[in-house]
């Protein structure tokens, strides 16, 4: 039986890791709350941890506006240089930089005239599109996108939107190239998103209130054009949907909105940073951090949510496919057996990396998991920086794909394997 189905009742055993953890998470010498927008540093042994805003703390940029989704779901926008805490208390969401392919949402670039196409303004989303069958066709309920300036859109790219049913169970996504592309049946009823020849990673999911996020990739089509349609299945006169958004962009995975008014849009990639202080111990330490990784390609320097790095080859951290490195020259250690079944499972995890660099001893875990070992050949990081950004790029200091974060804090001691258990276990 799950604690949760136990309601109000704790074992002892319960209650003891649950007061171990939050002795442990005392602990701390900086403490990152994003969920809570709560940020604490160790400021010396007569203000001990202070209390400070986000950015006294973090170092953030981003050379772009982007888009938050809200605690009750809404689109809004976020200034330049302005940090994004998305959502129900998910977290502070990261991202590399991204382009916006689509020129216009609306009005589309071409739609049927047995179609008719209606702008709204402030609701759910930025702009919505409904588009209502005036009169059915060879074309019935379709309306199509234009994306790209150079009649192409470019092999590996996403393509993604929000849908609101109105009032059809059916609508065909599709994909205008040489040989008429290929065809996802998206299925209200079931919920469901198919087909499809030459995409892969399709994805459905509910937003409520009879809305839909999709997105699919293009993979290996070399014949792709500049157009997107969606169409009513069956369509009859006065039958209509609704589109809160469709974005086309180069990468293997839908990032945030990116907003368009006749021309491409880039939003720069986010960078976070910390140079440490007096909370910082440069003989042993510990990060512990809670996110959500949403996603990247499975080689390079990827599924990373933080790293310690100095001017050299130094670095503290998770890197390359989820394997870590302890300090050490050139040492790349191998990811933890559990890393791609619980990161890519999409759901929020808990991971920590702890050091002693005078033993030479190592503990990493992720959700309960643990790997530890020695090493004489580790020697210590001789930079002071974390860095918590999200780039896509060459530098070998920066870290690529998306990520939310919950929650991250550093300890001035290396904590033990036990320890590690008691701070990254799920909470029942």
């Amino acid at each position: 039986m799950k604690l949760s189905e136990l309601g109000q009742y704790k074992t002892v055993t319960d209650l003891g890791r649950e007061n171990k953890r939050e002795a442990l998470l005392k602990e701390a010498t900086l403490s990152l709350d994003f969920a809570n927008n709560t940020y604490e540093v160790y400021e010396g042994p007569v203000d001990g941890m202070t209390q400070r805003p986000f950015k006294d703390v973090l170092n953030f940029t981003r050379g772009s506006g982007a888009t938050a989704r809200t605690a009750t779901g809404n689109i809004q926008t976020v200034g330049v240089d302005d940090q994004r805490l998305v959502g129900n208390r998910e977290g502070l969401l990261i991202e590399e930089q991204r382009t916006n392919l689509l020129p216009n949402f609306f009005p589309p670039t071409r739609s049927f005239t047995d179609i008719s196409t209606v702008e709204e303004t402030g609701g759910k989303f930025p702009r919505i599109v409904t588009a209502t069958v005036d009169s059915t066709g060879a074309d019935s309920g379709s309306v199509i996108f234009g994306a790209g300036t150079s009649g192409s859109i470019p092999v590996g790219s996403t393509i993604w939107g929000y849908l609101h049913r109105g009032t059809v169970n059916t609508l065909q996504l599709k994909h205008r190239a040489a040989s008429d592309g290929f065809i996802l049946s998206l299925n209200f009823t079931t919920e469901t998103l198919s087909g499809g020849t030459s995409t892969s990673n399709h994805q459905l999911l509910s937003l409520g209130e009879g809305w839909y996020f999709f997105s699919f990739r293009l993979d290996n089509d070399s014949t792709v054009n500049d157009r997107i349609s969606i169409s009513i299945v069956g369509a009859q006169v006065g039958d209509y949907f609704s589109c809160g958004g469709i974005q086309v962009e180069e990468g293997p995975f839908a990032t945030s909105y990116i907003p368009t008014e006749g021309t491409q849009v880039t939003r720069a990639a986010e960078n976070c940073s910390r140079t440490f202080g007096e909370e910082f111990n440069e003989s042993a330490l510990t990060i512990l951090a809670k996110g959500r990784y949403l996603g990247g390609s499975t080689t390079g320097s990827t599924r990373v949510l933080f790293q310690i790095y100095d001017s050299g080859t130094h670095r503290f951290g998770f890197v390359e496919d989820g394997r870590f490195r302890l300090g050490a020259e050139g040492q790349i250690y191998p990811k933890l057996a559990n890393w791609d079944s619980e990161v890519l499972s999409g759901d929020p995890f808990t991971l920590a990396i702890s050091m002693d660099y005078v033993s030479k001893t190592y503990v990493v875990a992720i959700n309960g998991v643990t790997v530890s070992g020695k090493d004489a050949n580790v020697t210590p990081c001789e930079s002071r920086e974390l860095i918590l950004n999200s780039f896509s790029g060459s530098a070998t200091n920066v870290v690529e794909g998306s990520s939310e974060l919950t929650f991250l804090s550093v300890y001035p001691r290396a904590l033990s394997e036990a320890e590690l258990i008691t701070l990254t276990t799920p909470e029942a």
